[in-house]
């Protein structure tokens, strides 16, 4: 997912069932399906939980998004690190697991 869509999750974007997020208008505006490992599923149900459907399930500026960002990447001793980078790690293990895209 990318980070401004992980900014912006609502709670009732999120398929409770299936194991996904519905992005209902990403950048080229269209719906998209974003796949979401049992973990990261759980988390984000977690998360979500109470709030309306209209609720966003993260409360953070874009500001202190990227701050902490910054900071875990310099704990990793990533320093070069983006959030693009780790879409691609995901898919490549969700698709090294068996998942059907």
């Amino acid at each position: 997912m990318r980070d401004g869509e992980a900014r912006t999750n609502l709670a009732g974007w999120v398929r409770r069932k299936y194991g996904f997020i519905v992005i209902p208008k990403s950048k080229n505006n269209a719906r998209r399906y974003v796949a979401l490992s049992h973990r990261a599923s759980q988390c984000l149900l977690q998360q979500a939980e109470g709030e309306p459907d209209d609720g966003l399930v993260f409360r953070f500026q874009k500001n202190s998004c990227e701050h902490e960002w910054q900071k875990i990447r310099m704990l990793a001793g990533c320093p070069d690190l983006r959030i693009h980078d780790l879409r691609h790690e995901a898919l490549s293990r969700m698709s090294g697991n068996g998942a059907d895209f």
